[in-house]
């Protein structure tokens, strides 16, 4: 991990249910970032000797490695809950989650409209929500509307009743459309960090209705921007009362709008650049100073910081595949640096302009450009066989997900090393077959065949799988990848690691027979040779 995170300043481990436990291996500055604690959890998704493992595990992972290392909690409930963990008060900072200013405003829908949105999992507790509609709608009327996806969506499919949709994942323009209209935003999660779309909806003026627990009672002010529920039937009964009562809904709104101003991204980047400048000046254990790594190209000192000589930067664009027509053949990403770069330069200080880059995405489905509304800065409909580049102009190729779903991963490959210049970097990172996750979503019973799992996942869910082997998903390996790369005289093989395994990324892959199932997603990152 401390290889593949390179050298840095500091180092800002996320921890949100998966930690990296980043003290273990990375001996300079670190800053934790926690959006919540998953105490309450662990027992509804596992069953209890290992809830209480888990338990244990995330005290040791947040109060136990990070001691010492300041931590920043997005909201008051999660600064409380650190606390109980043994994390000490003086070592959590606040800085609380923002908001973007929206756009134009939509009229409030006409007839009763009500929304909730999230990831559809158990702890949002959609079920909940679908029960105490069938007690709400005939007094209000009107339609529910859920957005979002997730495990459960097949589940409470089958659970709705009357006036209810669902939405799926949506664009960022039909986000806005629905919380301006809704009347109101209901959210009845178990336990929240924040509530992003609690803010989101206020500054729409659309006030929410949730539970008085962690997270919601810091981002909705009960009575004010909100109301807030500690029991079922008293939620049902501020539902009803809102949907009623126009006067106060709005009024609700209007206070929502105005709290959420207060809550902008602009406001919470100086509270983090402040805070990460405190992390990386305290005093690393044993009382040393922290000494900036010679690897490291950051983006300019921050505020405190003394000024530095660093090198270059250099920018990896990330590549989004989405959804693929089958038959056609996705597309990797490449960037091309702007004029030549002298081997050192003078430190980059804030407010002095970037090296010029150019980032380019290509797609060969028109609709997958346009997926989100628009059509992305630097897109190029392409096909990734055939690439719209001269030989050696990209100093990056990025392809992620992509191999497994092409039917001749050597020509793709091929096409990627023609268009990378010598000394540049190709990423690529893949789904092997035989990992658990490599049917994708009728995972993992493709071990049982493909046309058994399609089949079980259409009995499940009621609608075909996306990828069908053969036509859009293809049984790539990891040993016959690995030896076709390292057979080419073009190429030289940086790394080759699992991409998600904390431990033995590195030794996984060179296991024969175990690195087919374990790797789970093999990661290659090759340097072009001239």
């Amino acid at each position: 991990m401390a290889r593949r995170a390179g050298g840095c300043d500091l180092l800002v481990e996320v921890c949100n249910g998966m930690p990296y436990l980043a003290p273990l291996w990375h001996r300079g500055p670190t800053l934790c970032l926690v959006n919540h604690v998953h105490t309450d959890l662990w027992r509804m998704r596992y069953p209890a000797p290992a809830a209480r493992l888990g338990r244990r595990l995330e005290r040791w992972a947040l109060a136990g490695t990070h001691r010492g290392n300041l931590m920043v909690a997005v909201s008051d409930s999660t600064a409380a809950a650190l606390q109980e963990l043994g994390v000490a008060p003086d070592r959590i900072r606040l800085v609380h989650n923002g908001v973007e200013e929206p756009g134009p405003l939509v009229p409030e829908a006409p007839e009763p409209l009500f929304l909730a949105m999230g990831r559809l999992v158990e702890y949002k507790r959609i079920d909940l929500l679908l029960r105490l509609w069938e007690r709400v709608r005939p007094v209000t009327g009107g339609r529910l509307v859920i957005v979002g996806d997730g495990p459960e969506r097949a589940r409470l499919t089958a659970l709705a009743g009357p006036g209810v949709t669902f939405t799926g994942r949506i664009s960022e323009q039909r986000k806005h459309q629905l919380l301006c209209s809704a009347w109101l935003l209901l959210h009845p999660s178990l336990v929240e960090g924040w509530g992003l779309v609690v803010m989101e909806a206020a500054a729409r003026r659309t006030p929410t209705i949730g539970f008085d627990v962690p997270g919601l009672r810091d981002s909705v002010e009960d009575g004010t921007t909100g109301l807030l529920a500690r029991g079922e039937s008293a939620f049902a009964a501020h539902w009803c009362t809102l949907g009623l009562s126009a006067r106060r809904r709005h009024a609700l709104g209007a206070a929502a709008a105005d709290r959420a101003a207060r809550f902008r991204w602009s406001r919470t980047v100086r509270s983090f650049r402040a805070v990460a400048a405190e992390a990386y000046l305290r005093p690393l254990p044993g009382g040393d100073r922290p000494v900036r790594d010679p690897r490291c190209a950051g983006p300019g000192p921050l505020p405190g910081l003394p000024e530095r000589t660093d090198r270059p930067r250099t920018l990896l664009p990330a590549a989004r595949p989405g959804r693929r027509r089958p038959g056609r053949t996705p597309y990797p990403a490449a960037r091309r640096g702007g004029r030549r770069r002298r081997r050192r330069q003078r430190p980059l200080h804030r407010g002095v302009p970037p090296p010029r880059l150019h980032g380019y995405l290509f797609e060969p489905d028109p609709a997958e450009l346009t997926a989100r509304g628009r059509t992305p800065d630097g897109a190029v409909l392409a096909d990734g066989y055939l690439l719209p580049l001269a030989d050696g102009t990209a100093d990056v190729c990025f392809s992620s997900n992509v191999l497994e779903h092409v039917a001749d991963p050597q020509t793709f490959l091929s096409e990627l090393v023609r268009v990378t210049r010598p000394g540049g970097l190709i990423y690529v990172a893949f789904t092997n077959w035989l990992s658990p996750w490599g049917g994708h979503e009728t995972a993992p019973w493709h071990y049982l065949g493909a046309e058994r799992a399609r089949r079980r996942y259409h009995r499940r869910t009621g609608r075909p799988a996306k990828h069908t082997l053969g036509e859009n998903l293809f049984a790539v390996h990891v040993g016959r990848t690995l030896r076709q790369v390292r057979a080419r005289d073009d190429v030289a093989v940086v790394t080759a690691r699992s991409r998600y395994a904390p431990f033995l990324a590195e030794t996984i892959p060179r296991l024969p027979g175990v690195r087919e199932i374990a790797t789970w997603n093999l990661l290659l990152i090759l340097r072009r040779l001239p």
